[in-house]
């Protein structure tokens, strides 16, 4: 099944959007909760990057995962475990 999640972040304090070795970036982050949460190693596709310092309100990336998820619940943990600089708006 694939899910689409819907996020915001405030740039300030990543190296961008896609991973980057050795630095915090918004993609990083967000692979690192989803595995966390889900128990395996979860990899995103996203829909447009950023570049260091950049902000964005509507970003989107994707991922795929076999099991049914509660999205409701997955949006609250993640945003509980998640950098305060990123915020998960919605998981479809």
């Amino acid at each position: 099944m694939r899910y689409l999640i819907n996020l915001s972040y405030d740039g300030s304090k990543f190296y961008g959007y896609q991973i980057q070795n050795n630095k915090l970036t918004v993609e990083g982050e967000v692979e690192r909760v989803l595995s966390k949460i889900l128990n395996e190693k979860i990899n995103t596709i996203a829909s447009s990057r950023t570049d260091r310092l950049v902000h964005a309100y509507n970003q989107y990336c994707h991922f795929d995962y076999d099991k049914k998820i509660d999205v409701r619940r997955l949006v609250k943990g993640m945003n509980g475990l998640i950098d305060k600089g990123i915020y998960i708006k919605s998981i479809r």
